[in-house]
Parts: C-alpha cells; sequence; structure tokens
C-alpha cells in the first residue's frame, strides 16, 4: 500500500481526443517542492499484470512539478485500449517517510532474535506449566 501526504493525494486524469494521440505528456504541479527520492506512481492495470496494482512510472520530479508521459493503450493508461482516450490514476510519493514527516522507522528484529524470542516464550510457557501442575498435585495431597 502507498502512502501519500493529504496535499499529494493521487489524481485522475482522464483525456479524451477526436483523434487518438500516441502519447500525452503531463506536468503535475504540487502545492510545495517535492522531496528528494519523490517518484510518481500509479495504481491499474498493466499489460503484463491486468489486475489494477501500484506500479512506478518513468517521472522527471524537479521543483514542485512532477512531469511523465502516458501512452495510448500503453504504460499509464488504465483502460489499456488505443482508443484515445487516457485514463490516469496516480500520484508522487516519497520513499523515505522519515524525511517527509520527521517520522523514524520502527526497528525490527533480525531472524536471530526472532529466534531467541520463540524460545524464551516457549520456555516460559513450560515453566508456568509446570508450576500449576506442582499446584494441582499440591492441593491433591492435601485433601
Amino acid at each position: 500500500m502507498r502512502t501519500f501526504r493529504e496535499e499529494y493525494l493521487p489524481v485522475d486524469y482522464g483525456q479524451t481526443r477526436r483523434q487518438a494521440r500516441p502519447s500525452t505528456a503531463l506536468d503535475l504541479p504540487a502545492p510545495q517542492t517535492l522531496l528528494p527520492g519523490t517518484r510518481y506512481w500509479k495504481f491499474g492495470p498493466t499489460a503484463g499484470l491486468p489486475i489494477p496494482h501500484w506500479y512506478l512510472i518513468p517521472a522527471t520530479i524537479s521543483g514542485r512539478t512532477a512531469t511523465f508521459t502516458i501512452v495510448d493503450g500503453g504504460l499509464g493508461d488504465d483502460d489499456l485500449a488505443v482508443n484515445g482516450r487516457i485514463v490516469d490514476q496516480g500520484g508522487p510519493s516519497a520513499d523515505d517517510v522519515a524525511a517527509v514527516d520527521g517520522a523514524s522507522a520502527i526497528p525490527a528484529l533480525s531472524p536471530p532474535m526472532l529466534a531467541l524470542t520463540a524460545l524464551l516464550v516457549a520456555a516460559l510457557a513450560l515453566a508456568l506449566r509446570r508450576r500449576r501442575a506442582v499446584l494441582r498435585d499440591s492441593t491433591r495431597s492435601l485433601r
């Protein structure tokens, strides 16, 4: 799932031409300067995978503008048909979320540490089970 800042939400862009044009160059302005590492993501089908999914489209990001080309019936055209109509749904997104809002990444455990954690949890469960058995046996002997 892609995360977009509120001011950079994906845009729907539809263009119809009386005569089919093989491609259309688009300049999408943003309300403020786009961060370094920003790329243009699209959501929709591609020729290689006809079900909607996130994919990158080649774009030039400069200042507040994302410039890219969409080909009628090709990469970037959500209807995948050469019909003189280009359907586009996408938007710019920075991969470095920490740079966007000053957030920091949550560290994950390495595989050896995950294994150690699992062993500790199993050992704790075994110890609790033994303790319950001892308590159960001691209450039986008191009767």
